[in-house]
């Protein structure tokens, strides 16, 4: 699926998905409690931005608010 063209962080598009607005999209992805996988692919794609120079447009976009109130169910 998604997760595994961001997998590798040297080769996946990240800037083009920052660049086409698509962080919100898969942030808004993060509420289909009713579809776990489709979190769990975000979630996955998302870590590629967090480990790497992206992290601070994920806090920029409210990340770190949505992961939270996931952890906290």
């Amino acid at each position: 699926m998604f997760a595994s063209m961001v997998s590798n962080p040297t080769e996946a598009p990240l800037q083009e998905i920052i660049d086409a607005n698509m962080i919100q999209v898969f942030l808004g992805l993060l509420s289909r409690s009713d579809v776990p996988r489709i979190q769990f692919e975000v979630l996955w794609s998302l870590t590629n931005f967090a480990s790497g120079k992206f992290v601070v447009t994920l806090i920029e976009q409210g990340a770190v608010e949505i992961f939270v109130s996931l952890l906290l169910g």
